[in-house]
């Protein structure tokens, strides 16, 4: 019997033990992601953000080119989906990556429609962002 309040009251020291230790660990973690977003905010006035900016917009209006010239859009999503993307165009590059994928995927299932819609998705992302264009 004392051998089972013995055994009992180790069991129950093990799980306050390590209840405790997750709890001071998760506590840390959420101080340690708090203090890292405050340590990485964004100043997006900053040079580097300016040139990260320009550099995304030459690079993704050349990987664009065989679209606007040729009509093909095969290999360009994943082709994006390599670049570095810049806090303010993270919306506009998701938009480009989801309009190709609908252009690609309506290829491989002949699906017209969804190919209209992937075109008119980079169409209208276009006339928003001029500097997508030809």
């Amino acid at each position: 019997m004392k051998k089972k309040i013995y055994i009992l009251s180790i069991f129950i020291a093990l799980i306050l033990i390590f209840g405790f230790i997750f709890f001071q660990n998760k506590e840390g973690a959420e101080n340690t992601s708090i203090k890292n977003i405050e340590r990485n905010q964004i100043d997006r006035n900053s040079p580097e953000q300016k040139k990260l900016q320009d550099d995304y917009q030459k690079q993704a209006k050349e990987i664009l080119k065989p679209f606007f010239d040729n009509k093909t859009s095969k290999g360009i999503a994943d082709e994006l989906s390599s670049l570095i993307v810049p806090y303010e165009y993270r919306n506009v590059h998701l938009s480009l990556i989801m309009g190709f994928d609908k252009i690609e995927r309506g290829s491989q299932l002949s699906n017209q429609a969804e190919i209209e819609e992937g075109i008119e998705a980079i169409l209208d992302l276009m006339e928003k962002n001029p500097w997508l264009g030809k």
